[in-house]
């Protein structure tokens, strides 16, 4: 009798790759959301112990304040000033990590008992704050800050001091909250060297400040934005903001302005009879309205005034300028002039903004004429004649075209130093006449106003 082999086991089988597979996945989702939750845990509490010991540090710092004579409360070179008081900033070493504290102490002049001037003492209390920052794996996303007030312990005493107030602004005139003001007078006994920020009616506000006439300088910036600030006499002869004074009884109060910094590019062409072709290597100065002072011959000191040239491409960019109304200005011993520029010369910058600046160029002569033509609007008018005479006609031009830098504009080279006739005409204008002097380079501009619509 024959007998057929059988397996010792039935209905078992191995896992197929799939499973496998899966099987793996799911293992390594488990094992990383352990892992991520181990780094979480681990951060956390690390992030809790290094901020623990921050504030006690902040709390260490306040307790030193309240424990010393009311009269010793203040930083080195800070108001109050106090020689040998608390450093504004020190770093401090904690089992390894480092931890900076900025320390900052002012008057507060309380409204209980009157503000400013109607107060004849204005320095009711002092405020400290202690901010701590710190590094490392655990890195302070934002300083740890304690507060505290501290009041003599009997009447006010001080007096024979100032106050001095500080308001910083935008374009708009809107207030700049966390400006950061930089307050030096290296003059006085003790000197001042203090650093502090607007509140949000981007105001600071500092009693009890030594009175002295022009000594205390102030800088005032924003990450991202224009620099404010006074200025000296052996820096400006006159300066429009000279360094502030203060008197005592007295509330110097002060302004400055500030905004989002702006960018430009220039692109410098060749003229419209050579066919707008990228142009480097062409100097020019970017000059604004924006002034600091006077020099010694009462000629205004421009705030920029920085000479620059296009490179590959015919291109520049300029950054870091503040808003304000710039013109290029080519220099008088250049081998080539001004032929029209889009958007128009001068033109407007805002804050924040980054207008693209087309300068069109042609060679040097030793008297020429620019002439621009807009609407009421100041908007370029494309193709209008313009005709410049003297007793008979000398030339005959069209504004630039559309799409082109010297769109509405036309230049007239190696004129006579003399007095042209210009007239201007465009369907649909009135048309214009007026006498321009020519002598060098000249840019004169013209409104045409539109024909009026017949009554019907």
């Amino acid at each position: 009798m024959q007998q057929t082999a059988r397996p010792l086991i039935q209905g078992k089988t191995g896992f197929t790759i799939l499973e496998a597979v899966v099987s793996l996945g799911v293992l390594g989702i488990f094992f990383t959301a352990i892992a991520t939750i181990l780094q979480i845990t681990l951060r956390t509490v690390g992030e809790s112990r290094v901020r623990t010991v921050a504030a006690a540090l902040a709390q260490e710092k306040l307790e030193t304040a309240r424990n010393l004579p009311y009269a010793l409360v203040g930083t080195i070179g800070g108001i109050p000033n106090v020689p040998n008081g608390l450093p504004q900033e020190e770093v401090i070493s904690i089992n390894g990590q480092d931890f900076t504290v900025k320390t900052n102490i002012v008057f507060i002049d309380d409204p209980f008992d009157g503000l400013g001037e109607t107060d004849s003492i204005p320095t009711d209390y002092k405020r400290i704050r202690v901010s701590v920052e710190w590094g490392g794996p655990y890195q302070s996303r934002l300083p740890l800050v304690l507060l505290s007030d501290i009041a003599p312990q009997g009447l006010e005493t001080l007096s024979g001091l100032g106050t001095l107030s500080i308001v910083v602004f935008n374009a708009q005139g809107d207030p700049v909250a966390g400006a950061q003001v930089h307050l030096e007078a290296p003059n006085l006994t003790p000197a001042v060297n203090l650093d502090t920020i607007t509140n949000s009616e981007g105001k600071v506000y500092l009693p009890g400040v030594q009175p002295c006439f022009e000594c205390y300088q102030v800088t005032v910036t924003k990450t991202g934005y224009s620099t404010d600030r006074t200025f000296g006499t052996t820096e400006v002869a006159n300066p429009a903001k000279p360094h502030l004074s203060v008197y005592q009884g007295q509330v110097s109060q002060n302004s400055f302005a500030i905004d989002q910094l702006a960018t430009i590019t220039v692109t410098a062409t060749s003229s419209r009879e050579s066919g707008y072709i990228p142009f480097s290597g062409v100097e020019f100065t970017l000059q604004g309205t924006k002034t600091v002072g006077t020099n010694t011959l009462d000629e205004p000191v421009y705030k920029v005034n920085q000479n620059y040239v296009t490179g590959g491409g015919g291109n520049v960019t300029i950054s870091n300028l503040e808003w304000d109304i710039y013109k290029i200005i080519i220099p008088e011993d250049s081998s080539i002039d001004f032929a029209g520029s889009i958007p128009l010369n001068p033109f407007a910058v805002g804050p924040g903004g980054h207008p693209y600046i087309t300068l069109v160029t042609t060679a040097n002569s030793p008297h020429s004429l620019v002439v621009t033509v807009t609407d009421p609007a100041k908007n370029p008018l494309p193709n209008a004649t313009i005709t410049i005479a003297t007793d008979a006609a000398i030339a005959t031009k069209s504004a630039g075209p559309t799409g082109r830098g010297d769109l509405g504009q036309a230049i007239f080279s190696f004129l006579n130093q003399t007095t042209y006739n210009i007239l201007i005409t465009l369907t649909g204008y009135i048309e214009a006449t007026s006498s321009v002097s020519v002598s060098n380079d000249v840019q004169e501009l013209f409104i045409l106003n539109p024909n009026p619509t017949p009554t019907p």
